[in-house]
Parts: C-alpha cells; structure tokens; sequence
C-alpha cells in the first residue's frame, strides 16, 4: 500500500518468520450454491486492469455515528475492518473488546483503537446500500486517535479498511479482541458473511485440528477481478481455474494468541536463473512487488524506477520467474515472469520490485497489478487458491508491433504513476 499519490498510504505486512503449523490435507471440493458479485468503484478500474486500490462501500447498520455508507479499501494483504471514528463510532454504552493496535509494515503506519461488534452492509461505491449486497457480522477495530508512527508523527490518517487476507497471523500477537489474534479468520468479514442480497446464508468452513467446520449453502471464500468483488465460490464460478492447496496451521495450543488458519500459498521462485520454493502473497494493497529471491542467486540494486519515495530495489535486468504451485504440482496454477525495467512486461509485472530483507525463505508479494492479469479466489471452505489468466487468449506484448508498443508504453505509464 505505497504511499505515492495516486494509492492512498495503507500498508501491508510481510508473509516473514510465520511458523509452519502440522499440515492437515483439505479435504474433498464441495462448493454451495448462493454468490454475488459486487462491482468496485468505478474510479477503480478501467479496461479490465485496475487503476487504483479495490473499494467496496460499507455501512454500519445497527446505528453509531457515521453509519451511512462509506468507500473501504478491499486489502488481501491484511486481515480485519479498521475505521477511524471519524468514519464510524458505536452507540454509546456500547460493551467493547479491549484495545488492538494494527500495524501496516510496508509503510509504517500504526493505528490503535477499541474493538466492537458490528453489522457491516457491504455494496458497490457505484450504487451504496443497493443490491448486489451482503452482510457480515463481526468485531471491528475503531481507531479513536488516528496517528502516523516516526514517518510523520500526530498528523492525521485516514483510514478506511476491510483487509480479507489470510495466513497474515504472527506468534505471540494479542492485538485482537480480548487480547486474541488481530488478523485470524473471526476478523475476515468475507467470512463471517450472514446474508446476500437480504436472504439469510449459512456458510461451509473448513474442518481441520483446531476448528469444528460447518456445511451451507455457501462457499466461505471470495474472487476478485477487475469486475468486482464476488463473495459465496461456486462449481460455476471457479470453473477454469488452476488452483493450488493450501496447508492447515493450527496455532490454538499458543493460547490466547494462537490461531487455526491456512498456510501461505505456494510458490516456486526463479530469481537470475536460481529457483527456490516458498510462498506468495497476493495483495491487493500495494502498487509495487516485494521479492525475497532464493539463497545463492545473483542479485544487485538499483533504483525502484521513477519512485522517490521507496529504496533498495532489484536493477533493471533482473528476471523474475514466478509459478504458484508446490513441488507435487505438474502444472502452476498461475505463472508469469518478467525483468525489471522492461516496459514491455506481461500485465502482472510490477512498475518496480523491492528488495525483501525480512522473509527468511524465497517469497513473493505480487502488488496490485498481479490482478491486471489473473482473477483470483480464495477459498476458505476447501483448502485452496485459484487463478484465471485472463491473458492468455491475448498477443504477447511486442507481438503487435509498434501499436503493441505504443499500448505498453501508455500501460506502463499507468503502473509508474502509481
């Protein structure tokens, strides 16, 4: 979540030193039949890529200040509702959870506020409270003072936030409710959804160590696209997709502040010609890529393009070769590869490709633009994540000739101003 101008300065964290939980298989695809599809905003996207972070619009149902509807950043790489009180603020008298402080490392904010039930109408920014819709009924984080931390100390921070990432958990966190978990899976609204378009929904979860699964009529888990939010997974919808399993870790014996949650996704890296497994994170919260490449390959710095803001970036020529899949996978289940610096690069290429120094093993934040390519889900309920490369029926860039190149020079244009 960079913050340069055109992507307001929200944050990510890192997938780094998490501890591999005993892996419990998922078991066999079942999926329900309820599902929406929730446009983003439309200052969101344009032809089929995304221009700026994903919006949903939220209103606080059940009264409070503020609770008409408000536009949310949709952040796969955090985990949990966090609204300043400017934006939202419960009843008076209402009961709360304790305090919790989130933390957004990839730009150093730190927001610390009260926790709260809430019932969240979730919509489209292009028509508010309207259907397509949903519900969900959760605890969120009320920021009361909103503050930056040494970046830019007192100064106000606006803060809009659904993050519905998974596996953003860290050992020994009591950030949550009650002093639990901040970003474990009772904090996702995705999953803790309770109506589509008014109809009251039950959801299947998964039933692994550590966590009694239930069975509904719809699918825990969500796809997004450049064509909005979808929430309930179908046979229908995920027809196409290659997808990749996901491994059980079961935290709960940490007490408080352990979890149960799916493990990273998959990822085979190839830095330089140097391949090493490890894991990826697709986020939807950054404009840019992270990459911690594999030991022994050969790397050098350079500048992070036209950005003044970030440092310590991979030099122009690096490659990058990037496979979801694990190492028992004949086929990824998304793969695309890019060198830095060129303006020709495949659609989910970053502008540029930061230096990772906090990931002990090969890993991957794709940015933003991973989806200008691929549409993607997470599903909750079956163990898994799932990707469709809307490129594939489109020339390579280049292949057009000097009208390819025109178009890859206007994209990439784009992606750099971001």
């Amino acid at each position: 979540m960079s913050p340069s101008s055109a992507f307001p300065p929200l944050g990510l964290l890192l997938a780094a030193g998490f501890t591999m939980g005993v892996p419990a298989a998922a078991s066999a695809t079942v999926y329900g039949t309820e599902t929406v599809t929730i446009p983003f905003g439309s200052a969101d996207t344009a032809n089929g890529a995304f221009v700026n972070q994903p919006h949903v619009a939220l209103t606080f149902l059940g009264g409070g200040t503020g609770s008409g509807s408000a536009n949310f950043v949709v952040d796969t790489g955090s985990t949990g509702v966090v609204v300043g009180s400017d934006t939202w603020a419960p009843p008076p008298g209402t009961p709360n959870y304790g305090t919790g402080t989130m933390t957004y490392d990839s730009d150093g904010k730190v927001f610390t506020g009260t926790w709260y039930d809430a019932q969240l109408l979730i919509s489209s920014p292009q028509a508010p409270g309207q259907s397509p819709t949903a519900e969900a009924s959760l605890k969120v984080l009320v920021v009361q003072a909103i503050g930056c931390n040494t970046l830019t100390p007192g100064a106000a921070c606006g803060l809009a936030m659904m993050g519905v990432g998974f596996a953003r958990e860290k050992a020994g966190d009591t950030n949550g409710p009650n002093g639990t978990q901040l970003m474990a899976p009772p904090n996702n609204a995705l999953l803790n959804i309770t109506k589509l378009n008014g109809v009251g929904v039950t959801l299947s979860t998964p039933d692994q160590p550590g966590h009694a699964g239930t069975t509904g009529n719809t699918t825990a888990g969500y796809m997004i696209s450049p064509g909005g939010l979808t929430i309930g997974l179908t046979a229908t919808n995920t027809q196409g997709f290659g997808t990749a399993p996901l491994t059980w870790n079961n935290q709960t014996a940490a007490g408080a502040s352990g979890w149960a949650d799916w493990n990273p996704a998959p990822l085979s890296l190839t830095v330089n010609g140097v391949t090493g497994p490890g894991t990826v994170l697709n986020d939807t919260g950054i404009s840019y890529a992270f990459v911690r490449a594999p030991d022994g390959a050969p790397t050098s710095g350079g500048s992070c393009g036209p950005s003044t803001t970030y440092t310590n970036c991979y030099a122009s020529g690096t490659s990058i070769a990037v496979a979801i899949q694990t190492a028992q996978m004949a086929t990824a289940a998304a793969a695309f590869s890019y060198v830095v610096g060129d303006i020709n690069a495949v659609p989910a290429a970053p502008p540029f490709t930061r230096q990772d120094s906090v990931s002990t093993q090969p890993f991957m934040n794709t940015g933003l633009t991973f989806f200008d390519q691929f549409t993607y889900f997470y599903d909750y309920a079956n163990g898994q994540v799932g990707y469709l490369d809307r490129s594939a029926a489109v020339p390579a860039p280049g292949a057009l000739g000097l009208l390819g190149l025109a178009i890859g020079c206007l994209f990439a244009t784009r992606r750099f101003s971001s």
